[in-house]
């Protein structure tokens, strides 16, 4: 429902990690209903693996390093496939990377990629760093503009409503000015 959207998108978009957990556990709900959009998908991975490092950071490393590491990683990876097939042309492929330029991806993000597919897994600062860009894309690219959209749908919602009623009150009125009329008439 709408309600239910919005309070996903405002829980989100906020620096509340208590808030960001809620919409997680909503997002998390409508995967069981059935598959998400990339976008949301990958937000709901994207945060998870922040809430998984901070909570790592905090209990003095629950998991290892190495598996944040991994973790992070393959979020990112999945996050710029996710983000870039959708425009990839099969008949003329372009590389990942003009087509995340494109997009205005995190071009780190491409580089993780690469390397974490290719090479070795980044050093967990880095990874860090660009875990936060990819999240601040989505909130630029995906929530903010998901909000203002449902904003401006609302915004001419109300609009319609309120010339309708207007509309109304000008019958009314006319219906009143025609009925003193004749109310009129007969009195005379």
């Amino acid at each position: 429902n709408s309600k239910e959207w919005i309070l996903v998108c405002e829980d989100i978009l906020s620096e509340n990690v208590t808030k960001n957990s809620h919409a997680l556990e909503i997002i998390h709900t409508w995967s069981t209903r059935g598959s998400l959009p990339a976008a949301i998908e990958n937000t709901f991975a994207l945060y998870q693996c922040k809430h998984k490092y901070m909570k790592n950071e905090e209990d003095e490393n629950v998991f290892d390093e190495y598996n944040i590491r991994l973790m992070i990683t393959m979020s990112i990876i999945r996050f710029v496939n996710a983000m870039t097939d959708a425009q990839q042309s099969y008949q003329q492929a372009m590389s990942v990377l003009s087509i995340a330029n494109k997009l205005k991806l995190p071009v780190e993000a491409v580089h993780i990629r690469h390397t974490g597919t290719h090479q070795q897994l980044p050093h967990l600062p880095l990874l860090i760093d660009v875990l936060q860009q990819c999240i601040q894309w989505l909130h630029q690219y995906y929530w903010y503009p998901q909000l203002q959209a449902y904003q401006n749908e609302l915004n001419n919602e109300i609009i319609n409503l309120l010339t309708e009623y207007k509309d109304n009150i000008k019958k009314n009125i006319n219906q009143q000015h025609v009925m003193k009329q004749i109310q009129d008439y007969i009195d005379h």
